[in-house]
């Protein structure tokens, strides 16, 4: 049920939502190398390594695509009360969904 209200839920979604603009709006549309680093570092209080960025890398690209791909992306920026100011809703989307990603990890959430 954890994983579902972390994946779903409308606080979660809005909170992802909002990372994600803020990334957008710091590193600009096309640093994604940066803003990879800066949402892993701000989730997890660390870089990526090498291996971890490169996968990274290879989630934003999917979730680009994935986002070209969703009509119903519209919907999905409109869930809570945030409004991104971001005016690239396929890019806000797949920053979003990256964002939640990352907010799924296991080192997000449990602190060690």
């Amino acid at each position: 049920a954890q994983s579902l209200i972390l994946l779903n839920g409308t606080q979660f979604v809005e909170a992802a939502r909002a990372l994600a603009d803020h990334l957008i709006r710091k590193h600009g549309e096309r640093n994604s190398d940066n803003l990879i680093k800066d949402a892993f570092r701000t989730l997890t209080s660390r870089y990526p390594s090498d291996k971890e960025h490169s996968i990274l890398i290879q989630l934003l690209e999917d979730q680009k695509n994935l986002s070209e791909k969703n009509d119903k992306r519209d919907q999905f920026l409109k869930v809570g009360h945030y409004r991104a100011r971001s005016k690239d809703s396929l890019l806000l989307t797949a920053v979003t969904n990256f964002v939640s990603t990352l907010m799924n990890f296991d080192e997000t959430i449990s602190k060690r």
